[in-house]
């Protein structure tokens, strides 16, 4: 007891990070199944109709328009989200745009949203495909913590419907690009404040395998193939899956007993969600009741980074947050990149 007055100065000088608001939103153009079955038709007649929404479980997908772009869904989440909150544009002490779309490649999207939400805060872009509103999360939790930063938004425009293929020409084809079949655009934005409260953002974990980059790519507008046509996503199913497996039976566990939390006391995992298969997988691996899982799937599907804010607002609108609720967030990326975030109330 001799030095018990440290406890109270790491106490009285600690700043904790709360989720103060969150908004989401998709687009309102309405694309079926069968729709996108008959474009892929025109050029590879041999196509099974229903195969998709049999493979996936998705009947219709929600896309931006032509002229819409992923700096327009974030501002127009960003202005909703101010609306939910106390927080006013003048308190936003910094703007981190974090999603796998982006306007163009020079300057950050960031400066476009930050232009159309008259903020006059720092800015910069985080991309790490589905993982990047975690990572921007992760980010801006660091920079409150350490006393830089009191309000920060985090926000996001998903737009994969303009790095779909349907050029298609036989089944390994189909194969190849099957995924950029299971997206959605969306948008969303979060508020993250400062607080001395127990709600707060507990821990922050990221790992990612090296190995795996080539697994889901969009290969195009960068150095390595700047005038070749890649603006599409290609993947390697059966490889994700043995990665998938791999890492999560090995680290899962110990993640939680770091933080001496047991499965059956966390009040809701919030997982990502891609399909429904790749869902119920998720499920076998971490050992967890399905009822303990916010389920946003078939409501909204795969939408990239926008998938996490999703499924927490819509948790939110739907409970109400008690004292020690324990929540976990667990995403995943492309060339296997990982993100754990765990928040208590």
């Amino acid at each position: 007891m001799k030095y018990w007055y440290l406890s109270f100065i790491f106490w009285f000088y600690s700043m904790n990070t709360i989720i103060n608001s969150t908004a989401t939103y998709i687009p309102k153009n309405k694309i079926s199944s069968q729709e996108m079955e008959q474009r892929i038709s025109e050029i590879f007649p041999e196509i099974s109709f229903w195969i998709l929404e049999e493979m996936t479980g998705i009947k219709t997908r929600y896309f931006v328009s032509e002229w819409e772009y992923s700096s327009d869904l974030a501002i127009k989440a960003s202005e909703k989200c101010f609306e939910k909150s106390e927080i006013k544009k003048q308190d936003i002490d910094l703007l981190i745009f974090a999603s796998a779309s982006q306007d163009i490649i020079e300057p950050a999207t960031g400066n476009i949203v930050q232009k159309w939400l008259w903020l006059t805060c720092p800015i910069f872009d985080v991309k790490n495909a589905c993982n990047s509103f975690l990572n921007g999360i992760d980010i801006a939790d660091s920079f409150i913590k350490s006393w830089k930063y009191k309000n920060i938004l985090v926000c996001s425009g998903e737009t994969p419907s303009k790095v779909i293929q349907y050029k298609i020409f036989n089944r390994l084809d189909l194969k190849k690009y099957f995924a950029g079949f299971t997206l959605w655009d969306a948008w969303t934005a979060m508020i993250l404040t400062v607080t001395k409260e127990n709600i707060w953002i507990k821990k922050t974990y990221f790992l990612s395998d090296w190995n795996s980059w080539e697994l889901w790519t969009i290969m195009w507008w960068g150095s390595r193939f700047p005038h070749i046509d890649k603006n599409y996503f290609t993947w390697e199913p059966a490889k994700l899956k043995d990665k998938f497996k791999s890492i999560w039976t090995k680290e899962f566990e110990n993640w939680l007993s770091e933080l001496w939390w047991k499965k059956n006391e966390i009040t809701k995992f919030f997982v990502h969600q891609v399909t429904m298969s790749n869902f119920e997988y998720m499920q076998d691996i971490i050992w967890v009741e399905k009822e303990k899982f916010e389920i946003i799937l078939p409501n909204y599907w795969n939408i990239a980074s926008c998938c996490m804010p999703f499924a927490f607002d819509n948790f939110c609108k739907n409970n109400i947050l008690h004292k020690w609720d324990k929540f976990v967030f667990i995403w995943f990326a492309s060339w296997f990149s990982y993100g754990l975030v765990f928040y208590e109330v």
